[in-house]
C-alpha cells in the first residue's frame, strides 16, 4: 500500500514541478540522510524531492543501480562495486551514532568495553555498571540500517549482537528506550530532534555527542550517490559543499564537511613488490598505481618508492573523502578499482596481495620521522675462481682464488609529495668505481668507505628530476655499457606519459661529468644524454622497446686515473626485451650498441684494426624470476663488445680479469662469450647466484701482440638485504 502511495505521489509531484519548470529528484536511501534532504527542501529551491527511505543504505545502492531513484543516500562507506560501474558519490558530513538511556537511569558515561559487554550480553544488570539493580534491555535498528553496522564495527570488535531486541524503523527506538527504565539503545544523532524527556544521551569513552566533537568514537561517512550526466542532481550534489548547506547538516550531524577542511589524511599503499637488480643486489620496491577522486577522475599517479632500493611503499597526503585506487597489477588483469576512505590526522594503510585482495588497516598518523625516513643497505660475500687467463703476449696469468665481500648503507628521506633526498655509503677503493669490493686477506685501503649517493628528487604528477650522485636513471636490462657500480653524478629529468592503460611512454634526458682530476667544469668529461623508452604490458606479457643517444667526451683511454689521450663516444643503443608471464616466466632480451664516432682519421687510435670496432650484441634468456622466496631463475647470455662500442672502465667488470697494468680499473671491451647464471632466494632478500664465464678477445690489443687474450671466471654471491 505504501509503494502505491509513493507512486501516486511521484506522478503529483512530477505534474506540479511541470507547471513550475522545476526539477524533481527522486530520493532513496539512508533515513538518516533523509532527514537532511527534508531540511533541504525548504531552503534548495531548484528542485522537490520524491523521499523514501524505507530500504535504508543498501536499498539506496540498488535503486541509483537500477534507475528507480535519481539520488541516493549511503551513511557509510559505499561499496567498491557500486562506484566500479560510474557512479559518482558526494561526502556530505558526518554523523555520530548516540546511545541513550532513560532519563532515570544515573549512568552517564560507558566505555566502548562495556557497550560491547551489554550487546553481546555478557553484561546484563545494570549494577554491574555502578547503576541501579535492573535488568538491561538493548535495542539495536534493523539490519538494513547502516546504524547498526556502523555501531557494531566500531563497538563490537566483530563479535555479533546477542540478546537485543530489533525495532524498525529506527526511530522507534527513542520511544523504546523512553518507556523502559531498563532500555539502552543506538541511533543516528540525526533523529535525536525527536526526543522527549524520558531519554538522555550518554558519553563513550568520555566523549560527548555533539556536533562540535570530532573526537567521538561512533561515527560514520554520509554520502550521497548519483549518476554523472544530469544536471539537477549534479547541481544539488554541488550545493552540499556550500556553506548553505552545510549549515544544514551541522544542525544534524558531528563533523562536516567544512569542518574537515585544512585537515588531511594520509594513504600509505603496500602493493605488490617485483624484483630489480641493482649492483647485483636484488631489491623488492613496490608497483606503482593510480589515485582516482570517487567520480573516476584521475588525481594522482604514485611511483610508490623513491628509488629501486625504497622497499616501503610512498605516503601521500591527501584530503579526507572517498578514493578509488588502481594498481598496475589490476591494469594488466582487468582489475576493479579499490575503494578506499582517508580521514583528517589519519594514516590509512592498505595491504593488497598478489590476487588483489584488500586488507585496509587505519591507525592514528605516525611521527614524520618514522613514516618518511627509510634506511637500507646490503651484504655480500663472495667467492671467486680465475683460471686459463690468457695475456696478449701468450703468457699465461696465475690462476687466482679469492674470497670478497661488499657492504653499502644508504637513506632516503621524503620531505612531502615533491622533494626527497638520499644517500647512501659504500665500500672498496674510491679509485676503481666498477668495484665496491674487498678483499680478504689485503690490507684495507685507507679510503676504503666512500660517498657513493647523494642526491635531491623532485616528483610531479608524471615527471620527476634530480640532481646530485644517483643511480644510472636510463633502461637498460643488463650490465654490458654502464656497470651498475658506477654512480652518475649531474642531472638527470624523465616522465610518465600514458598512451593507454597498457601502453606507458619514458622520455629521460640528462647531464653527467665522469671523473673530475680537479679541473673546471667545461673541461671534464661528460656524457649528455637521452632515451626513449616504450613500455607495452598486459596479463600475459610485457614488451618494452628503448633507444638512447650517449654523447660523452674527453674520455680517457686508461681509466679513471690516467690520461694518455682522450676520445669522443656516441653510442646508438637500441634494446629489446619480452617477458612471458608463465608460470615459470621466461624472459628474452637483446641490445645493439653502435659507436657513430669516426675514429678513421684519429692519429690517437693507433691500431687501425681497432678504428671500426665500434659496434657490440648482446642476447639473452631468462627462466625464472628471483620475484620472492622459494624462487629461482637460470639465465645465458652471450656478449660481443667490440674495442671502442663502449667505454671499458663504464661498462661491467665481471666477464673479464682484464686490467690496466697499475691502475684500478677493468678494461671490459674487445671480447666475445657465454655467462651461465643460477639463482635462487630463500627470502625475498637473501639470495645466492652462481655464474660462469667463458671469454675470448676479438682482435689482438697491438698489431705485435703475440695473441688474442681469454678469460674464465667462476663466482658465487651470497647477497642480504637489510
Amino acid at each position: 500500500m505504501k509503494n502505491v502511495f509513493f507512486v501516486l505521489l511521484s506522478i503529483l509531484l512530477l505534474t506540479c514541478a511541470d507547471a513550475q519548470d522545476i526539477s524533481v529528484i527522486r530520493y532513496e536511501g539512508s533515513s538518516t540522510i533523509a532527514h537532511f534532504i527534508k531540511d533541504a527542501e525548504n531552503t534548495y529551491q531548484s528542485a522537490k524531492f520524491l523521499i523514501n527511505s524505507d530500504s535504508e543504505s543498501s536499498g539506496g545502492e540498488k535503486a541509483i543501480l537500477e534507475g528507480t531513484a535519481d539520488i541516493a543516500g549511503v551513511a557509510r562507506v559505499p561499496s567498491a562495486n557500486v562506484l566500479g560501474k560510474g557512479v559518482t558519490s558526494t561526502l556530505i558530513g558526518w554523523d555520530a551514532i548516540a546511545v541513550v538511556l532513560h532519563k532515570s537511569n544515573p549512568i552517564t558515561n560507558l566505555t566502548s568495553e562495556q557497550l560491547k559487554g551489554i550487546f553481546t550480553n555478557r553484561i546484563t544488570n545494570w549494577n554491574e555498571l555502578g547503576g541501579p539493580d535492573l535488568e538491561i534491555n538493548a535495542y539495536i535498528v534493523d539490519d538494513q540500517s547502516a546504524t547498526r553496522k556502523v555501531f557494531r564495527a566500531a563497538i563490537m570488535d566483530k563479535h555479533d549482537y546477542t540478546n537485543c531486541k530489533t525495532i524498525k524503523p529506527d526511530s522507534d527506538i527513542l520511544n523504546n528506550v523512553a518507556n523502559d527504565i531498563g532500555g539502552i539503545g543506538q541511533i543516528s544523532f540525526s533523529f535525536l530532534s525527536l526526543k522527549n524527556d524520558q531519554i538522555k544521551i550518554i558519553s563513550v569513552d568520555g566523549q560527548e555527542a555533539s556536533v562540535t566533537n570530532q573526537s567521538y568514537p561512533i561515527t560514520r561517512p554520509l554520502y550521497l550517490l548519483w549518476w554523472p550526466g544530469r544536471e539537477s542532481t549534479s547541481s544539488f550534489a554541488k550545493w552540499t559543499q556550500t556553506k548553505q548547506a552545510q549549515e544544514l547538516i551541522t544542525r544534524r550531524f558531528i563533523g562536516s564537511v567544512q569542518q574537515t577542511v585544512g585537515k588531511r589524511g594520509k594513504l600509505m599503499v603496500f602493493t605488490n613488490t617485483y624484483a630489480v637488480e641493482e649492483g647485483g643486489a636484488y631489491y623488492y620496491p613496490h608497483e606503482s598505481y593510480d589515485i582516482f577522486t570517487a567520480d573516476g577522475r584521475l588525481l594522482k599517479h604514485v611511483t610508490n618508492h623513491l628509488e629501486p632500493t625504497d622497499e616501503n611503499p610512498s605516503i601521500v597526503d591527501l584530503p579526507p573523502g572517498q578514493y578509488l585506487l588502481l594498481t598496475e597489477t589490476s591494469k594488466k588483469t582487468d582489475g576493479e578499482k579499490i575503494l578506499v576512505t582517508i580521514e583528517a590526522g589519519e594514516t590509512t594503510r592498505i595491504e593488497i596481495n598478489k590476487s588483489e585482495r584488500l586488507l585496509q588497516l587505519t591507525d592514528k598518523a605516525k611521527p614524520i620521522l618514522s613514516d618518511n625516513l627509510r634506511m637500507y643497505g646490503d651484504f655480500r660475500f663472495r667467492g671467486e675462481n680465475d683460471w686459463n687467463s690468457r695475456r696478449s703476449d701468450g703468457s699465461y696469468r696465475d690462476d687466482r682464488f679469492r674470497l670478497r665481500y661488499r657492504l653499502r648503507f644508504g637513506f632516503n628521506y621524503k620531505l612531502n609529495e615533491q622533494i626527497a633526498f638520499g644517500g647512501r655509503l659504500r665500500s672498496g677503493n674510491t679509485q676503481n668505481p666498477q668495484s665496491p669490493h674487498i678483499t680478504l686477506g689485503e690490507r684495507l685501503p685507507d679510503d676504503g668507505v666512500s660517498i657513493d649517493k647523494a642526491f635531491l628528487k623532485v616528483n610531479t604528477k608524471n615527471w620527476w628530476a634530480w640532481m646530485g650522485k644517483n643511480n644510472f636513471p636510463f633502461w637498460k636490462q643488463n650490465e654490458m655499457y654502464w656497470d651498475d657500480d658506477v654512480i652518475p653524478e649531474g642531472i638527470a629529468f624523465g616522465g610518465r606519459i600514458l598512451l593507454t592503460e597498457s601502453i606507458t611512454l619514458k622520455p629521460i634526458t640528462g647531464y653527467f661529468t665522469l671523473h673530475d682530476p680537479a679541473q673546471n667544469l667545461s673541461l671534464d668529461p661528460s656524457m649528455l644524454a637521452g632515451q626513449l623508452t616504450l613500455n607495452i604490458e598486459n596479463r600475459e606479457s610485457e614488451l618494452t622497446l628503448s633507444s638512447g643517444y650517449f654523447n660523452l667526451t674527453k674520455i680517457s683511454d686508461l681509466g679513471f686515473q690516467e690520461v694518455n689521450h682522450t676520445l669522443d663516444y656516441g653510442m646508438l643503443i637500441s634494446s629489446a626485451m619480452v617477458n612471458l608471464k608463465y608460470k615459470t616466466p621466461i624472459t628474452l632480451g637483446v641490445d645493439y650498441i653502435t659507436n657513430l664516432t669516426d675514429y678513421s682519421n684519429d692519429s690517437l687510435v693507433t691500431f687501425s684494426g681497432h678504428k671500426n670496432q665500434k659496434t657490440g650484441f648482446v642476447g639473452s634468456i631468462q627462466l625464472g624470476s628471483l620475484s620472492d622466496k622459494n624462487k629461482w631463475l637460470l639465465a645465458y647470455y652471450y656478449s660481443y663488445i667490440q674495442k671502442y662500442s663502449v667505454v671499458p672502465f663504464l661498462a661491467q667488470d665481471d666477464y673479464v680479469r682484464w686490467d690496466y697494468g697499475n691502475i684500478a680499473a677493468s678494461r671490459s671491451s674487445n671480447f666475445k662469450g657465454h655467462e651461465v647464471r643460477l639463482a635462487y632466494a630463500f627470502e625475498k632478500g637473501f639470495n645466492v647466484v652462481a655464474r660462469a664465464y667463458f671469454v675470448d678477445g676479438i682482435l689482438k690489443r697491438k698489431p705485435n701482440d703475440a695473441d688474442i687474450e681469454t678469460s674464465h671466471r667462476i663466482r658465487l654471491d651470497l647477497n642480504l638485504n637489510f
